[in-house]
């Protein structure tokens, strides 16, 4: 559960400054935070099933899951969802 809550916000503002500086339409905010989210919950899912040796903030690993969280929003950029 706790994961789950981070991945939205976390992908929320994460989408929302990469839309600032980058996008054009509501649209393209929507696709931005869902690739972060999905991004951010994949990024997550690959630190605890390889026991990442990084710092994790509770159960969450953060810093995989950060950053899946840029590399979804960067893919669904390059894409143009």
């Amino acid at each position: 559960m706790i994961p789950l809550i981070m991945a939205v916000l976390i992908a929320g503002i994460a989408s929302a400054l990469f839309h600032l500086f980058v996008g054009d339409s509501v649209l393209e905010l929507f696709a931005y935070w869902v690739a972060g989210s999905v991004g951010f919950l994949l990024g997550h899912w690959l630190g605890a099933l390889y026991a990442v040796p990084l710092p994790t903030l509770g159960v969450v690993h953060i810093i995989p899951a950060v950053l899946g969280c840029l590399s979804g929003i960067a893919v669904a950029n390059v894409l143009k969802v």
